[in-house]
Protein backbone atom coordinates (compact mmCIF):
# COMPACT_ATOMS: atom_id res chain seq x y z
CA UNK A 1 0.00 0.00 0.00
CA UNK A 2 1.31 3.42 -0.77
CA UNK A 3 1.75 6.20 1.56
CA UNK A 4 0.92 9.76 0.70
CA UNK A 5 2.99 11.42 2.47
CA UNK A 6 1.70 15.36 3.78
CA UNK A 7 3.68 17.83 4.12
CA UNK A 8 2.15 20.83 6.57
CA UNK A 9 3.62 24.36 5.54
CA UNK A 10 2.10 26.82 8.11
CA UNK A 11 2.27 29.99 5.67
CA UNK A 12 -1.08 28.24 2.82
CA UNK A 13 -2.31 27.03 6.29
CA UNK A 14 -3.08 30.47 7.27
CA UNK A 15 -3.83 31.89 3.72
CA UNK A 16 -6.75 29.04 3.44
CA UNK A 17 -8.01 29.31 7.35
CA UNK A 18 -7.80 33.28 6.34
CA UNK A 19 -9.76 32.51 2.96
CA UNK A 20 -12.48 30.52 4.61
CA UNK A 21 -13.06 32.95 7.21
CA UNK A 22 -13.57 35.59 5.08
CA UNK A 23 -16.05 33.17 2.41
CA UNK A 24 -17.95 32.77 5.38
CA UNK A 25 -18.07 36.34 6.40
CA UNK A 26 -19.31 37.34 2.92
CA UNK A 27 -21.80 34.54 3.21
CA UNK A 28 -23.21 35.59 6.81
CA UNK A 29 -23.74 39.24 5.04
CA UNK A 30 -27.75 40.46 4.78
CA UNK A 31 -27.96 41.30 1.10
CA UNK A 32 -30.69 41.94 -0.61
CA UNK A 33 -30.57 39.89 -3.61
CA UNK A 34 -33.60 40.93 -5.54
CA UNK A 35 -32.46 44.19 -6.70
CA UNK A 36 -29.29 42.48 -7.71
CA UNK A 37 -31.12 40.17 -9.98
CA UNK A 38 -33.60 43.14 -11.52
CA UNK A 39 -31.93 44.38 -14.53
CA UNK A 40 -31.49 48.43 -14.74
CA UNK A 41 -31.81 49.67 -18.26
CA UNK A 42 -32.76 53.16 -17.56
CA UNK A 43 -29.06 54.16 -17.39
CA UNK A 44 -29.15 53.88 -20.91
CA UNK A 45 -31.60 56.25 -21.73
CA UNK A 46 -29.89 58.94 -19.16
CA UNK A 47 -28.56 62.03 -21.01
CA UNK A 48 -25.08 62.47 -19.77
CA UNK A 49 -22.79 65.80 -21.55
CA UNK A 50 -19.26 63.11 -21.86
CA UNK A 51 -21.95 60.97 -23.95
CA UNK A 52 -23.35 64.33 -26.16
CA UNK A 53 -23.12 64.28 -29.86
CA UNK A 54 -20.33 66.44 -31.39
CA UNK A 55 -21.31 68.11 -34.20
CA UNK A 56 -18.54 69.75 -36.52
CA UNK A 57 -19.77 73.44 -38.44
CA UNK A 58 -17.84 72.65 -41.77
CA UNK A 59 -19.28 75.40 -44.24
CA UNK A 60 -20.27 73.60 -47.59
CA UNK A 61 -18.98 76.59 -49.91
CA UNK A 62 -16.24 79.28 -49.37
CA UNK A 63 -17.70 82.65 -49.95
CA UNK A 64 -16.30 84.56 -52.77
CA UNK A 65 -13.95 86.67 -50.96
CA UNK A 66 -12.16 83.43 -49.94
CA UNK A 67 -10.94 82.08 -52.76
CA UNK A 68 -7.54 81.76 -54.43
CA UNK A 69 -6.87 84.01 -57.77
CA UNK A 70 -5.46 81.74 -60.91
CA UNK A 71 -2.22 83.73 -59.96
CA UNK A 72 -1.80 82.50 -56.46
CA UNK A 73 -2.91 85.89 -54.75
CA UNK A 74 -6.00 86.43 -52.57
CA UNK A 75 -7.20 89.64 -50.98
CA UNK A 76 -6.03 90.43 -47.64
CA UNK A 77 -7.67 89.68 -44.86
CA UNK A 78 -7.12 88.15 -41.37
CA UNK A 79 -4.23 86.79 -40.01
CA UNK A 80 -3.05 83.45 -40.46
CA UNK A 81 -3.43 80.53 -38.36
CA UNK A 82 -3.07 76.60 -38.46
CA UNK A 83 -3.80 74.54 -41.46
CA UNK A 84 -6.94 72.33 -41.26
CA UNK A 85 -9.68 70.21 -43.13
CA UNK A 86 -12.35 73.06 -43.35
CA UNK A 87 -10.73 76.20 -43.77
CA UNK A 88 -10.67 78.62 -47.01
CA UNK A 89 -8.03 78.62 -50.35
CA UNK A 90 -6.84 82.15 -49.07
CA UNK A 91 -6.71 80.83 -45.71
CA UNK A 92 -3.94 78.06 -46.40
CA UNK A 93 -2.48 81.12 -48.90
CA UNK A 94 -2.35 83.64 -46.01
CA UNK A 95 -0.62 80.40 -43.60
CA UNK A 96 1.45 78.86 -45.57
CA UNK A 97 2.59 81.45 -48.13
CA UNK A 98 1.83 82.19 -51.74
CA UNK A 99 2.27 79.44 -54.22
CA UNK A 100 3.35 78.98 -58.16
CA UNK A 101 1.81 75.56 -58.20
CA UNK A 102 -1.97 75.88 -58.07
CA UNK A 103 -4.25 73.91 -60.98
CA UNK A 104 -8.26 75.52 -60.72
CA UNK A 105 -11.17 73.50 -62.24
CA UNK A 106 -14.92 72.03 -61.67
CA UNK A 107 -15.60 68.56 -60.96
CA UNK A 108 -18.45 66.51 -62.47
CA UNK A 109 -21.12 68.42 -60.61
CA UNK A 110 -19.82 71.80 -61.23
CA UNK A 111 -18.25 72.51 -57.96
CA UNK A 112 -15.19 74.58 -58.36
CA UNK A 113 -11.65 72.34 -57.33
CA UNK A 114 -8.62 73.62 -56.60
CA UNK A 115 -5.44 72.12 -56.07
CA UNK A 116 -2.61 73.99 -54.31
CA UNK A 117 1.17 72.08 -54.11
CA UNK A 118 4.09 73.43 -51.99
CA UNK A 119 6.99 71.45 -52.27
CA UNK A 120 8.68 72.35 -49.66
CA UNK A 121 8.63 74.07 -46.56
CA UNK A 122 7.36 73.38 -43.17
CA UNK A 123 3.66 73.11 -45.09
CA UNK A 124 4.83 70.83 -47.87
CA UNK A 125 1.69 68.96 -49.16
CA UNK A 126 -0.76 68.43 -51.81
CA UNK A 127 -3.84 70.60 -50.85
CA UNK A 128 -7.76 69.32 -52.25
CA UNK A 129 -10.21 72.15 -52.60
CA UNK A 130 -13.89 71.48 -53.51
CA UNK A 131 -16.18 74.43 -53.88
CA UNK A 132 -13.20 76.70 -52.12
CA UNK A 133 -13.04 73.95 -48.64
CA UNK A 134 -9.91 71.95 -47.84
CA UNK A 135 -11.33 68.63 -48.01
CA UNK A 136 -7.98 66.56 -48.04
CA UNK A 137 -4.44 66.95 -47.85
CA UNK A 138 -1.85 64.35 -48.84
CA UNK A 139 2.24 64.18 -48.35
CA UNK A 140 4.71 64.91 -51.27
CA UNK A 141 7.61 63.64 -52.14
CA UNK A 142 10.92 65.32 -50.82
CA UNK A 143 13.03 66.97 -52.69
CA UNK A 144 16.20 64.65 -54.10
CA UNK A 145 19.18 65.27 -51.58
CA UNK A 146 21.61 67.24 -52.87
CA UNK A 147 25.52 65.75 -52.82
CA UNK A 148 27.41 67.50 -49.61
CA UNK A 149 30.53 68.95 -51.12
CA UNK A 150 33.63 66.69 -49.60
CA UNK A 151 35.35 68.28 -46.90
CA UNK A 152 38.69 70.16 -47.43
CA UNK A 153 41.80 68.19 -45.72
CA UNK A 154 43.55 70.13 -42.82
CA UNK A 155 46.52 72.18 -43.24
CA UNK A 156 48.69 70.88 -40.31
CA UNK A 157 49.70 73.53 -38.06
CA UNK A 158 53.22 75.00 -38.21
CA UNK A 159 55.54 74.47 -35.33
CA UNK A 160 56.21 77.29 -33.15
CA UNK A 161 58.62 80.13 -33.66
CA UNK A 162 61.27 79.90 -31.56
CA UNK A 163 62.52 82.78 -29.29
CA UNK A 164 65.46 83.92 -30.15
CA UNK A 165 68.57 83.24 -28.17
CA UNK A 166 67.35 79.89 -26.91
CA UNK A 167 69.07 76.65 -28.02
CA UNK A 168 68.49 75.04 -31.01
Amino acid sequence: MAVLEVTFDLRRAKALVLALVCLGATGCAGTDYTSALKPDFSWWSRSSPALQPVTASIPTQAPPDQLVGPNGACPEGVQPRGIAIGMTECELVRTAGPTQNIQLGQNERGERTATIVYQQGTAAGSYQFRSGILISVEAVAPPPATAKPARKPRAKPKPAAKPPGAPA
